[in-house]
């Protein structure tokens, strides 16, 4: 039930959790995994407690001197940076209204943002997804039109 794990706790929930990987799936996409990894059901790959999917959105990795790498980076930047990026537990977990951009800081100083940077994103473009731990089967889907939707592990995502 929604009211069991509304969005301002599961946010703070994510305060401590060790990132444990970044994977990216298909150009500038990829996942944030935090906690242990495990095996989720009927999945073939295995994935953080809870874990961020980045989809349709500008991102970035920032230390306190730069730009540590980008959406807009070539795929071979990105896949090396994520292999080398040490990033710790997270600081803070939050969302700027009203685009719902993310702000998590990292105990190792880094800070990763994502931004909408258009006034025309529709619904349609699924921005980033955070999926909660195995036991919730739920996750909070936030789109290119503002929407911030919970839905159920057994719900398609719109």
């Amino acid at each position: 039930m929604q009211g069991d794990w509304g969005f301002a706790e599961a946010m703070s929930r994510l305060r401590g959790q060790p990132c444990s990987g970044l994977k990216r799936t298909y150009g500038s996409m990829f996942f944030l995994e935090l906690g242990q990894l495990l095996q989720r059901k009927g999945g073939i790959n295995s994935h953080g407690e809870q874990y961020f999917l980045l989809e349709c959105c500008y991102w970035r990795f920032e230390d306190h001197n730069r730009v540590v790498v980008g959406s807009d980076d070539c795929q071979d930047f990105i896949d090396l940076t994520f292999k080398q990026l040490i990033l710790g537990s997270i600081e803070v977990a939050e969302i700027t209204v009203p685009s719902h951009d993310l702000l998590i800081k990292f105990r190792s100083g880094v800070t990763f943002r994502t931004f909408t940077n258009s006034a025309k994103a529709t619904d349609e473009w699924t921005q980033w997804i955070l999926y909660g731990s195995p036991e919730e089967g739920c996750a909070w889907v936030f789109d290119g039109g503002g929407n911030l939707k919970f839905i159920r592990e057994d719900e398609p995502i719109p």
